[in-house]
């Protein structure tokens, strides 16, 4: 087992445990439930965005295939998911 350490705020960290706890886990169960969606899909497993912007700038060619590639995988989560991120990236016309 390795060790992690993070820096967070502390009113951040006390409601992040009081969630934990409501859900009956600790923050290390939740923290390692995160890295392993991580790391089975490669991707953070929620939406990140810095706004419309950006995708303007970095919805290209290929940056569409490679979300549709990442569509064709045999986990269904995992399809619904990557069409739901290209639903979302195209219903603002930002073709």
């Amino acid at each position: 087992m390795a060790v992690v350490s993070v820096n967070i705020d502390n009113d951040d960290k006390n409601s992040f445990s009081m969630i934990c706890s409501d859900l009956g886990m600790s923050i290390s169960t939740a923290i390692n439930i995160f890295i392993k969606a991580v790391n089975r899909t490669h991707s953070i497993p929620f939406a990140l965005s810095i706004g419309e912007k950006s995708y303007k700038k970095n919805l290209t060619k290929k940056n569409i295939v490679e979300m549709l590639s990442l569509s064709y995988k045999d986990d269904l989560v995992e399809n619904s998911a990557a069409i739901e991120n290209l639903r979302e990236l195209t219903k603002n016309d930002v073709w």
